[in-house]
């Protein structure tokens, strides 16, 4: 199993075509405190693999390591999304089979409580292992200057 994350401003998987619509893909550098952004997760999956179920965790840390936190019902949480994967049941002949399965979701976030001047990275796990990650970081904001 393969897998990758790319940020973008905003991400929609299409469940018919398989294939993932995105905007302002593949940034790493905001200046905004609190972006709104999604998370575009691409996974290669073997059909042995696909046709086992594996549980998957993405998770935001900061530049310590430690969970972010963002207040979910009042009270603060873990920014983490997790879910099920795989456990596929598809029927292909053997020349299909030399491919492997393309698979593909996408979070959208609502801005969250991220502070200026600091790094982040999204992190993902599967059956407990680290598969992919993607760090970004948000700057200061940069001056502009009058009368250019």
């Amino acid at each position: 199993m393969k897998a990758f994350i790319m940020l973008c401003d905003s991400a929609q998987r299409d469940h018919v075509t398989g294939k993932m619509h995105m905007l302002g893909a593949d940034w790493s550098l905001t200046d905004s405190a609190a972006p709104q952004m999604a998370v575009a997760v691409f996974l290669r999956f073997s059909w042995e693999e696909a046709s086992a179920s594996h549980f998957f965790a993405l998770r935001l840390v900061d530049d310590a390591g430690k969970s972010v936190m963002a207040p979910v019902n009042g009270e603060d949480r873990p920014v983490e999304y997790q879910g099920e994967l795989g456990n596929v049941s598809v029927g292909a002949d053997d020349f299909v089979r030399m491919t492997d399965i393309h698979s593909s979701f996408a979070v959208n976030v609502a801005p969250l409580p991220l502070g200026v001047g600091r790094r982040y990275e999204w992190k993902l796990d599967i059956d407990d292992q680290e598969f992919a990650s993607a760090d970004f970081a948000i700057r200061h904001p940069v001056p502009v200057e009058e009368g250019v």
